[in-house]
């Protein structure tokens, strides 16, 4: 496209390597910027009314109830597969550019519960082993995490895990300053926080559920924004070293308690906690950080989630508009019914050909009858 414009204007039309970047300098006002997928899905329901909603019930529940920012609370699960490092550096033919390498296919899947405060505090987490039971062989000797640790049949959680969750770590380990004091807990309506049991115990305890609109985790989660991200980064470089001197060796319970302790200790700093509630909007209070946001749906679209099309309302009119689309369907209507009346007409006529040209003989049918012979 470039070089169509410099030979419109009267330029030999070859462009440099680097005019994108002159280009860059001379219009500030335009700069390169990394282009992310987000879901259809997401963006349905990150739109600004439902978060302006979402934003008012959340400051209407924290001065009804007086809640601090210490006992205000995000939960969320994460999950990580078992497995060696997707690519690593290895040794092969000069010939050729890449080689391969065999890589375990049984790989497991270890789901982790972490909680975050509004204080830039955290509690210790959930590790959720795929199995029937935990083993001790799953741990280095004497240097157990003081974590707490479960296990499911895929490795997921559970509308059991989360009630024992409620119950033996957040209520015991978040427990106000004030005696009676209330909390807010921030989660997403995933299936296992949403039963009438976990709802009751919460109520019990002065716990207030705040539930964020369906997919719009990615800007109003906190651990989304900023805990889990560096959690999953420092997790990967601790398996991209080991692969290095290791062979590629897989990853199994042991190693992943090991090094998801390393991640845990570098993501889950105040720094980091902090950073992920101020990116909400939510503590300290500035919802147009989000209702600003890029990844917040504007007018000037909207998303039909059951066709999966996007139909921009600011469209270019020499092409096209609402008027000349409506013309064609109906055009299209009309034509479409015209070629059925002759496609009937057609076949009318076909078939009364075919019995004009049939004799008589054809037109009857004979019936014979045989006696039977002895």
């Amino acid at each position: 496209m470039a070089s169509r414009i410099s030979q419109e204007s009267g330029a030999s039309g070859r462009i440099g390597h680097h005019w994108l970047q002159r280009f860059l300098t001379r219009q500030p006002a335009i700069r390169s910027k990394l282009g992310r997928k987000i879901e259809v899905l997401r963006i349905e329901n990150t739109k600004a009314d439902s978060l302006r909603t979402f934003f008012e019930l959340f400051r209407r529940v924290r001065k009804e109830y007086k809640v601090a920012d210490e006992d205000i609370w995000n939960m969320d699960e994460t999950g990580l597969a078992l497995g060696s490092s997707a690519h690593q550096q290895v040794l092969g033919r000069s010939a050729t550019s890449r080689t391969y390498k065999k890589s375990p296919e049984n790989r497991e899947w270890v789901s982790t519960v972490e909680t975050i405060s509004a204080a830039g505090r955290s509690i210790p987490c959930l590790v959720i082993f795929k199995g029937k039971n935990i083993q001790s062989s799953w741990f280095e000797a004497y240097s157990v995490p003081d974590w707490h640790y479960t296990t499911s049949e895929r490795g997921w959680t559970s509308n059991d895990i989360s009630k024992r969750w409620l119950q033996q770590i957040f209520i015991p380990y978040t427990q106000p300053k004030i005696t009676g004091a209330n909390r807010i807990l921030l989660m997403d309506n995933q299936g296992s926080h949403i039963p009438t049991d976990f709802m009751w115990i919460c109520f019990q305890n002065n716990i207030r559920l705040l539930y964020m609109p369906a997919h719009s985790s990615h800007v109003l989660q906190p651990l989304d924004l900023a805990v889990f991200s560096r959690l999953k980064s420092s997790y990967r470089a601790q398996i991209e070293k080991l692969a290095k001197y290791e062979n590629a060796a897989p990853i199994k319970k042991i190693r992943f308690v090991k090094y998801y302790n390393q991640a845990r200790q570098d993501a889950l700093k105040e720094i980091y906690i902090r950073a992920g509630w101020r990116g909400t909007g939510l503590i300290p209070w500035n919802p147009q950080k989000v209702l600003k946001s890029s990844q917040i749906s504007q007018d000037s679209y909207e998303i039909n989630t059951k066709k999966q099309k996007v139909a921009v309302t600011d469209s270019n009119e020499m092409f096209a508009n609402i008027e000349s689309i409506m013309a064609a369907q109906e055009e299209q209507a009309r034509r479409q019914k015209l070629t059925e009346a002759r496609d009937l007409a057609a076949e009318a006529r076909k078939t009364a050909n075919k019995v004009i040209n049939m004799t008589i003989d054809q037109m009857t049918t004979v019936f014979s009858q045989f006696e039977a012979v002895e």
